[in-house]
């Protein structure tokens, strides 16, 4: 990957903080995913109960 930085400490603190952004943005993605699975999952569990005939508090 190419940049504007030249000296070795300052490439160094650049790929440090690049992997950890991308760290950060999977972790988040993944908190997102786990989210929407969740509301999924109650929303199926009331369809069920719903055919089941039964109340889904």
């Amino acid at each position: 990957m190419k940049t504007k930085y030249t000296s070795p400490i300052e490439i160094a603190a650049f790929k440090a903080g690049l992997t950890q952004g991308r760290i950060e943005g999977m972790l988040s993605y993944q908190k997102h995913l786990l989210n929407q699975i969740r509301k999924e999952n109650e929303q199926l569990n009331r369809q069920l109960q719903e055919q089941k005939g039964e109340k889904y508090d």
